[in-house]
């Protein structure tokens, strides 16, 4: 097991408290979230549904991993990082995971980008820098336990040129950028009550490779162009 597959799986929490677990640590973290001046909602009035809705093995996965996730953010607080120092958390995230980027990864990253990395296995999102919040009104519980074509809804050709990118950094082996060629495009919520129509362009994928030179996890950086809330 690599250590990115170590950040995401601890089979300590039992399926029977993981409910309780998930509505407390995504309180915690909206409250985070708060201090640091971005609005995230941690579930809707009727609870974490879509949590309870899963198999516990999935509860599991989804939570350990976002407690990882809130941990390493709540350290990174506490050593006084502001959330725009956008290049310092992700620079500290790739650290812990113990993986190696392309060199010119943080070149090419603009103030303003959103930046998530994904692992290669399930494809589980292991961290989103803060900016991801600024685009995005569903609730924690929605993000984390949703799949992303019940949420928003994009042109299909543009989300096959995406998937087939996505696919082609994880089978290069290698950890060159992978630039996205799709454009400027519309991305709306389509199960939110605030419904966020986005535009926004796909910019590239820098595969993060282990000691084996393994591709095991992606960054993708995105660029939000404008948001028409409501």
């Amino acid at each position: 097991m690599n250590r990115v597959e170590q950040f995401i799986h601890n089979r300590t929490i039992s399926s029977s408290s993981a409910s309780q677990e998930f509505k407390q640590i995504t309180e915690k973290f909206a409250e985070l979230a708060r201090r640091r001046g971005f609005e995230v909602v941690p579930y809707n009035q009727d609870g974490p549904r879509h949590f309870q809705r899963l198999e516990p093995a999935q509860q599991i996965v989804i939570l350990q991993t976002f407690k990882r996730y809130y941990d390493f953010c709540a350290q990174i607080s506490n050593w006084g990082l502001a959330p725009k120092e956008d290049r310092q958390y992700l620079w500290r995230m790739i650290k812990r995971l113990g993986v190696r980027p392309s060199s010119d990864l943080f070149a090419e990253l603009e103030d303003g980008d959103i930046i998530e990395i994904y692992d290669c296995v399930g494809f589980v999102q292991i961290f989103r820098n803060f900016r991801f919040y600024t685009v995005c009104s569903y609730s924690l519980d929605d993000v984390l336990c949703r799949p992303w074509f019940e949420l928003y809804e994009r042109d299909d050709a543009v989300t096959e040129k995406i998937s087939a990118t996505v696919m082609d950094a994880v089978a290069s082996g290698k950890s060159d950028l992978i630039f996205y060629d799709v454009g400027e495009h519309r991305m709306d919520e389509i199960d939110s009550d605030r419904k966020y129509h986005c535009i926004v362009e796909n910019r590239f994928i820098a595969p993060l490779l282990d000691d084996h030179d393994t591709v095991v996890a992606l960054v993708n950086v995105v660029r939000p162009v404008s948001i028409a809330r409501g």
